[in-house]
C-alpha cells in the first residue's frame, strides 16, 4: 500500500471539475423535482429547521435563465473576459436540462 504525498494544500490547488452536460433526460420532470424536494428535507440544516427552498427551471424556463445571465454577463464584463471565462461556462450550462438554484430563508 502507498502513501500519497500530496498535501491537502495542493489538493485543492489542483482540484478542478469537468462538466459535461446535455438536455438529453429521460427521467420525468415530476421525479426530478421529486429528488430536489426529498434532498432539501432530508439534508442536515442548523436545529433540523429545513429552511432551505429551491427553484427548479426546467426545459425552456432553464434556456431563458442562461440566455438572461450571458446578457447580463455581457453587459458587466470586459469582451475578452467574457469570451475567456463566462462565455464558455454558460454555454457548457445552458446545454443542461435543468437548472436547480437553492435559497436558504433566514427566520427570526
Amino acid at each position: 500500500m502507498s502513501t500519497s504525498k500530496l498535501t491537502i494544500g495542493d489538493a485543492f490547488k489542483n482540484r478542478g471539475s469537468l462538466h459535461t452536460l446535455s438536455d438529453d433526460v429521460e427521467i420525468p420532470d415530476a421525479r426530478v423535482q421529486d429528488i430536489v424536494r426529498d434532498a432539501i428535507l432530508h439534508s442536515p440544516t442548523a436545529f433540523n429547521c429545513q429552511s432551505g427552498r429551491a427553484v427548479v427551471l426546467l426545459k425552456q424556463e432553464h434556456k431563458k435563465f442562461w440566455d438572461m445571465a450571458q446578457e447580463c454577463a455581457q453587459a458587466s464584463v470586459p469582451p475578452q473576459v467574457f469570451e475567456m471565462v463566462f462565455g464558455p461556462r454558460i454555454k457548457m450550462f445552458h446545454a443542461a436540462y435543468g437548472t436547480v438554484s437553492l435559497v436558504m430563508a433566514l427566520t427570526r
